[in-house]
């Protein structure tokens, strides 16, 4: 079963993995209806998913 959530800073990635999700979909300026994130947190989320075996999804906005 897939368990997604949103998350908009790295410590929202890392606790909504450790509470289990199993999908992340990264974004920021949540209160701007979400834009994409920078390249460096794409990273560093992508390697915190990889650590949980679980996907990460990029909102692209500008």
């Amino acid at each position: 079963m897939i368990k997604e959530a949103v998350a908009s800073s790295l410590v929202e990635v890392e606790a909504k993995l450790k509470a289990g999700a199993n999908r992340i979909e990264l974004c920021e300026n949540m209160h701007e209806s979400g834009t994409t994130p920078s390249y460096g947190m794409v990273k560093i989320a992508s390697d915190m998913c990889q650590m949980y075996d679980a996907e990460l999804a990029v909102m692209i906005r500008p």
